[in-house]
């Protein structure tokens, strides 16, 4: 089989010792390749060991067990992934199976009736994937089949990175980082170099393939709302997509990110987000090309610290993911159980024009109406929306957090879960706070020009952006010389943050005091 790596990171042959006597010797076998939350064919190590005569496999899991199946615009996305996964494998000579089920009833009886003696698996690190690849090998031994899981989802495991007191995992992301940074480097050999995608001249499938149900008959867009109408116009699944995304933001912008990371109209997010979540790009693949990339520039300051600045946001997601893992309640739970029992405020009337992008602050609406159209809201964006429902509208951040699961194409259950208790400041590693976003202040930071806000809340284009961040305070004539009218054209403020500040602290008192952890 051809070692020749196509991408930028150079060649890469497989690591002495267990792994080249494993592909030797799966090489002599019919192999079954469970693909997840890796959809691509690039340093994917289930596909790299998997035997010439393979067969990929999806799964859409239908469980009881997962209480977070895919949300509306992630099931979008993936049936655009699936589908260029597909064509992808196609050009390697081999099918992409479609069974939907239970993963650890499905996968025994495919190894069986293809004639496989080994199943290939990389693993998943949220609560439900880690019990289910459980089930998943008691189930497959009981026939006498093979498994083997890997590692291509993280640069650094659960486990890999211990704090030096002797704790399970960091808590503090600063210190996470500097261990992340001491142990990728190049005296360690961490990370691996990634993998190429294995030759296709000699791929073939197994004499007996199973059916495969079709993809269209999973109807996964069938029942989009509106305001999945447009994600076409603005994302292209896959792994070529993906590639697509993050050439030329390597080449291009992320040299700056550092200075425009924190503006939500200026070219400074890689949007890899939604294609590292269904990993049609892996994340050492874009931890190495980055440091690659940047050491040809180690002589231009400002190289070095756009790649701190972007690779820290790619730690950030190991980092939430170590959490989960070791925290498996996150999602459903305030971490400090104090949170849980506060008299958060059942508000439906608010809770929709939160969600509506109507609340009368323009940044605010601004982030939400984003999410609708595009499946996406800067980061930045979300942790401001996040504080407004919670600390302004004083509404639970579960419903918070159900929305973006629901909205969200780069829906990831420990970003997700992790993001929105790290707002309210009940996760495992932020000391609870009082203070309050003043959404007027932000929006003055984030977007001082009104570019941002002109964009999606073009209602208010017309006017001067002196007043666009607040429009309620703009005198009667300038409004009226805009187009605007308040309470028709474009909401007056649901809630007066100078009002909802001190009620917070007060609502904030009332919590329990929280156990040690």
């Amino acid at each position: 089989m051809s070692k020749k790596d196509v991408g930028p990171s150079g060649s890469q042959e497989p690591r002495p010792g267990a792994d080249s006597l494993l592909e030797t010797t799966l090489q002599q076998e019919i192999t079954l390749v469970w693909f997840r939350r890796d959809l691509r064919l690039a340093d994917n190590p289930a596909l790299w060991y998997s035997s010439l005569q393979a067969l990929p496999v999806y799964i859409l899991e239908e469980d009881e067990r997962d209480g977070w199946p895919h949300g509306s615009a992630a099931r979008w996305w993936l049936h655009h992934s699936l589908k260029a996964l597909a064509a992808s494998l196609e050009r390697l000579g081999l099918p992409l199976l479609l069974r939907r089920g239970d993963p650890a009833r499905l996968l025994p009886e495919l190894a069986l009736q293809c004639g496989a003696q080994t199943v290939l698996w990389n693993r998943r690190y949220d609560p439900a994937g880690i019990q289910r690849d459980k089930r998943v090998t008691e189930q497959i031994e009981k026939h006498s089949i093979r498994s083997r899981q890997f590692k291509a989802n993280l640069v650094f495991e659960p486990g890999d990175l211990r704090p030096p007191d002797g704790g399970s995992c960091y808590k503090d992301f600063e210190r996470f980082w500097k261990r992340c940074l001491s142990l990728a480097g190049h005296e360690t050999g961490y990370p691996d170099k990634p993998l190429a995608t294995p030759d296709y001249i000699e791929r073939h499938p197994p004499p007996q393939v199973p059916p495969s149900d079709s993809l269209e008959d999973w109807k996964l867009c069938a029942h989009l709302p509106d305001w999945a109408a447009d994600l076409g116009k603005y994302w292209v699944p896959g792994e070529d997509g993906a590639r697509a995304a993050w050439a030329p933001f390597l080449e291009k912008h992320s040299w700056k990110s550092h200075e425009t990371r924190d503006f939500p109209h200026a070219p400074g997010a890689s949007r890899l987000s939604p294609h590292i979540s269904f990993g049609e790009i892996s994340t050492r693949s874009v931890w190495v090309a980055t440091k690659i990339t940047f050491a040809l520039h180690r002589d231009k300051p400002g190289y070095i610290k756009g790649a701190d600045a972007f690779l820290r946001q790619l730690v950030w997601r190991e980092f939430t993911h170590q959490l989960l893992y070791y925290h498996p309640s996150l999602p459903e739970s305030s971490h400090d159980p104090g949170f849980n029992d506060l008299p958060w405020r059942e508000d439906p009337g608010n809770l929709e024009r939160w969600q509506q992008g109507q609340t009368g602050y323009p940044l605010v609406d601004a982030g939400l109406r984003q999410l609708l159209r595009t499946g996406y809201m800067h980061g930045r964006l979300r942790i401001l929306t996040a504080s407004f429902l919670t600390r302004n509208l004083l509404i639970p951040w579960r419903l918070g957090a159900e929305w973006f699961w629901e909205h969200l194409v780069d829906a990831n259950l420990a970003n997700n879960s992790f993001g929105w208790q790290w707002v309210v400041g009940c996760s495992p590693c932020t000391s609870p706070r009082t203070e309050v976003f003043n959404p007027v202040d932000q929006s003055l930071r984030l977007d001082p020009n009104g570019d941002y806000i002109r964009d999606w809340v073009p209602e208010l284009n017309a006017l001067p952006t002196k007043w666009l961040h607040a429009p309620w305070q703009a005198p009667a004539e300038v409004l009226r010389e805009a187009g605007v009218t308040l309470g028709e054209d474009y909401p007056a403020p649901i809630v007066d943050h100078e009002q909802r500040h001190p009620e917070f602290k007060v609502l904030y008192k009332t919590r329990k005091t929280r156990p040690s952890s």
